[in-house]
Order: C-alpha cells, then structure tokens, then sequence
C-alpha cells in the first residue's frame, strides 16, 4: 500500500512540474508574441505615417507637373525666350486625285531608292 501511496505522489508530482513547466513555457510564448505585435504594431505606424509623407510629395509633384505643362506657360515661353510667334494663318488643303498621288509616289520611291 505504501508503495502504491509514494508512486501517487510521484506522479502527481510529476504532473504538476509537467503543468508548471507548461505553464511557464506558454506564459513566455505569450509575452514574446505581445511585445513582437507591439513592435509590428509600432512598424505598421511609421510606415503609415512614411506612406501619407510620400503621397504628398507626390501630390505637389503632380500639381507643379501641371504648372509646368500648362499651355500658356508654354506659350509664354516660345513667345519670349524662343522668339515664336503663333501661326495665325489657315493652312491651305492640296486636293489631289489619286492618279497624281501615284505617279507621285512613284517619282520619290524611284529617285530615292
């Protein structure tokens, strides 16, 4: 009977070190799990805040993009630094038939071939 009463003991023993140790192990699975999503947590925060810095570095790129391809700036500038002047005249239409388009085609396609 003693036997029997020491081998319970020993295995109730054994159980609560195995439930301890169980225990201990998840406790510090559980920490290490809080304090990586604590981390990523803060990541995802800065990335965010990166993300809105560079959207708007974009935005103001874009806007001076326009600026810069507005048709008038570019006017401006053929006018002044170029010395263009816009074509105020209405370009003439050339009729041709499609005889004299040929005999056209074939005159530049024998002289420079």
């Amino acid at each position: 009977m003693k036997k029997r009463k020491n081998q319970d003991k020993v295995s109730f023993r054994t159980l609560f070190i195995s439930l301890g140790v169980i225990f201990l192990i998840a406790v510090f699975v559980r920490i290490a799990n809080v304090k990586s999503l604590k981390l990523a947590t803060r990541e995802k925060a800065r990335l965010i805040e990166q993300t809105k810095v560079l959207q708007s570095e974009i935005d103001d790129l874009l806007i001076e993009k326009q600026k810069l391809t507005a048709h008038d700036r570019i006017e401006k500038i053929a006018k002044e630094k170029l010395g263009l002047v816009p074509n105020l005249s209405v370009n003439e239409k050339i009729i041709i038939n499609k005889k004299e388009l040929d005999y056209i085609k074939r005159i530049v396609n024998e002289k420079y071939e």
